[in-house]
């Protein structure tokens, strides 16, 4: 009897740990916001195309954050870290420490690796919150509103609907560069038949809109020079770049217009596309 009763308590005991030790590693959500736990959440987008004429070297750099390299392989124009297939379950996001953190860009050195530091940005980042972070051409500015450093404001949206905000980072725009002054933009929905956003300038982000519309559905935005003429159809818009775009129920995007704007080919040419954030 003693001995049953052993045998009984040893397959109790073994059936308890494998059931914790599956439950420590089954991954339940792709995103799952976290609380209380003094960390942060961060991505990082390079987008300056100029990056190679403001510094004079290589516009592949590594990132550390407080003398902590974060990224592999080296960031380029167009990469944003941490990959939206990030293992974190974070969806493109990585972990950092709330409060005052460094952010260091760093190349390769001749005696030692990453010993050359591009610049440096010291950024406050508060538990629990969202930011991204654009690298722009815009890079030596004080002002975190033209680099661009911005906190991601979304909630999960309601059934039926989708989180959208533009960020335009376009550089070198042939409108301003002409007119000696920071143009404007439009952002056209053809679906909608109408302008989401109006007098966007560049070096600048929305907040996230709230949109509806036939989820699943691919529609297609523009970025078009803003009119002159108030409700100017497609048409007779002058067009910088298009996207396809097919938006999923209850998620977060951004659209980002990036790129050189005098340029129409090539990797660093004017260019519209999207991220998800959960």
């Amino acid at each position: 009897m003693k001995r049953n009763i052993l045998f009984i308590t040893a397959i109790a005991s073994a059936l308890v740990f494998y059931a914790s030790c599956t439950r420590d590693t089954t991954y339940r959500a792709p995103f799952t916001p976290s609380t209380g736990t003094g960390m942060a959440y961060l991505r990082i987008i390079h987008a300056s195309p100029s990056f190679r004429a403001i510094y004079g070297i290589a516009d592949s750099f590594n990132v550390y954050i407080n003398n902590a390299k974060v990224n592999s392989p080296f960031m380029t124009f167009g990469s944003v870290f941490p990959a939206q297939s990030s293992a974190s379950g974070l969806n493109g996001y990585m972990s950092v420490h709330a409060g005052l953190q460094q952010i260091r860009l760093s190349v390769n050195g001749i005696v030692s690796v990453d010993s050359l530091t591009i610049t440096n940005y010291t950024k406050v980042m508060v538990a629990d919150q969202y930011y991204s972070f654009f690298i722009t051409d815009s890079i030596n500015s004080g002002k975190d509103s033209s680099q661009i450093f911005v906190q991601d404001n979304f909630t999960t949206p309601i059934q039926g609907y989708y989180n959208l905000r533009f960020v335009n980072a376009i550089t070198n725009d042939s409108a301003s560069i002409a007119a000696g002054t920071n143009a404007t933009f439009d952002i056209f929905s053809y679906s909608r038949n109408t302008s989401i956003w109006t007098k966007i300038r560049s070096d600048s982000a929305t907040s996230f809109q709230l949109l509806g519309g036939n989820l699943g559905v691919t529609d297609t935005f523009y970025i078009t020079r803003n009119p002159t003429t108030a409700g100017l159809p497609l048409t007779s818009r002058v067009v910088l770049a298009k996207i396809a775009f097919t938006p999923t129920n209850q998620r977060s995007y951004t659209l980002f217009y990036r790129g050189d704007g005098t340029l129409t080919s090539g990797t660093k040419a004017r260019t519209l596309t999207t991220y998800v954030h959960n």
